[in-house]
């Protein structure tokens, strides 16, 4: 087939990414792993490392992973696309549903970022933004990213979010995650906006923290309303995961 070279390229490409992200890093070791001669895999580093996908060591002479696979990396909406396509058409049902803005939330060290949002209904709706970036340490959004950590790694990050906590802070923050965690979602009010009820539940099955979020006015809300809410979000939140296990498979 006419396509037969450039695929079995692409291909080595991708084979040979895997193979730095191992830790094969001499033109010899990545050759062996890829089963490819030294002529051959020398001439596929170096086109590679003319568009950015890798790069030699002047000091080792060894190859890593080049600064344009670190750069798409560091843009959440780009490394997160995947959890977005999963989850976009849930968020536009979920909106048109609840009348709600609905936002898709991921963990980045020690903030969380917007990488999806659907506006709900008419008329003035709260919104952050695609792309927002804020601190974990506040909001139902961060309890539920929080809840999805191993506790060690908790406890670790909580001190680095709260420094200025006390003890007894710190302990009243474990104890509302794991409330989170046992009930499935958080809800915050005026925690991180003024006069803004925050809901979030997560969604697991992840490569990191996520979470299905919506903010709306305290003035609406009530119980009936935050059961009804929260009792969407998690149908919508099932669907996303099992596209997510579907696609992992």
């Amino acid at each position: 087939m006419a396509t037969e070279g450039p695929v079995r390229n692409v291909m080595r490409v991708a084979d040979a990414l895997d193979a730095m992200a191992a830790g094969n890093n001499r033109l010899s070791s990545i050759a062996r792993e890829l089963g490819v001669s030294r002529s051959s895999i020398h001439r596929i580093l170096k086109s590679m490392e003319a568009a950015g996908l890798a790069l030699q060591d002047p000091v080792d002479g060894g190859y890593y992973i080049g600064p344009r696979i670190i750069s798409l990396l560091g843009a959440a909406s780009v490394s997160h696309q995947y959890l977005s396509i999963s989850a976009h058409s849930e968020l536009d049902a979920l909106a048109r549903e609840l009348g709600e803005t609905v936002s898709l939330v991921v963990r980045t060290g020690l903030e969380k970022v917007v990488v999806d949002e659907v506006l709900g209904g008419q008329g003035a709706k709260i919104s952050v933004g695609h792309g927002f970036v804020s601190t974990l340490a506040l909001g139902a959004t961060s309890q539920v990213l929080l809840a999805q950590l191993d506790p060690n790694e908790r406890d670790a990050l909580l001190p680095l979010l709260l420094p200025e906590a006390s003890k007894d802070a710190l302990t009243q923050t474990r104890t509302r995650i794991e409330q989170t965690a046992r009930n499935g979602y958080d809800i915050s009010y005026g925690e991180y906006l003024k006069g803004v009820c925050a809901i979030a539940v997560p969604i697991r099955g992840y490569s990191t923290p996520a979470a299905l979020s919506i903010l709306t006015h305290i003035d609406s809300m009530t119980d009936q309303r935050r059961d009804a809410l929260v009792a969407s979000m998690q149908e919508a939140v099932v669907k996303i995961e099992a596209k997510l296990g579907a696609a992992s498979r």
